[in-house]
């Protein structure tokens, strides 16, 4: 059905959340298992991005002037530095790192951080697993996206090489989407 451009989309994403939650969790249940997931997804609509996420994998929102992260991650050591007991920096390399409160059919229900983003023309929208950030800091991220890329998919691909030969141990997971003028 028609919608107006300035519809809210975050319903739609929190009921989106829910139903991959609900799916999780009923499988997790049936396999007898402790599975679960991080999630972070995005709606472009117009010139906004609305973004969902669970857990601790990211959006970044790349362009000429910086990096900038969407999201907040649900883990303790960002709880950490949000309390202002451990820096930034130290919170790469602290040994609870991977120590996430909110996830993906970890309980019947999950409320997502839904947050909305203006977007301009050049911006890239990032979206990542846990994979690439921690293997990657912020400005490298960007100096590929912004410097070394020619496309979003090549983006891609760049950040997943430079975060598997970084070392990576986890899963390195890179989607991303420019914003061209119409």
């Amino acid at each position: 059905k028609p919608t107006s451009a300035n519809q809210d989309r975050s319903p739609w994403l929190q009921e989106s959340v829910s139903l991959v939650n609900k799916a999780v969790f009923d499988l997790r249940h049936y396999a007898g298992t402790d599975m679960g997931s991080t999630l972070v997804m995005a709606l472009i609509d117009g010139n906004k991005a609305y973004v969902a996420h669970v857990g601790d994998s990211r959006a970044y929102l790349i362009n000429d002037k910086g990096i900038q992260r969407l999201t907040t991650d649900h883990s303790l050591v960002e709880r950490l530095v949000a309390t202002n007991q451990i820096t930034p920096e130290e919170a790469r390399t602290h040994p609870q790192r991977n120590v996430i409160y909110r996830t993906i059919g970890d309980k019947h229900r999950v409320e997502p951080d839904v947050s909305a983003h203006i977007l301009s023309p050049g911006d890239h929208l990032l979206l990542c697993s846990d994979g690439l950030t921690g293997m990657l800091e912020d400005d490298l991220i960007r100096k590929i996206v912004i410097e070394r890329a020619s496309s979003p998919q090549e983006a891609c691909n760049l950040l997943i090489q430079a975060a598997n030969a970084a070392g990576a141990d986890d899963n390195v997971t890179a989607v991303m989407a420019q914003i061209i003028q119409p």
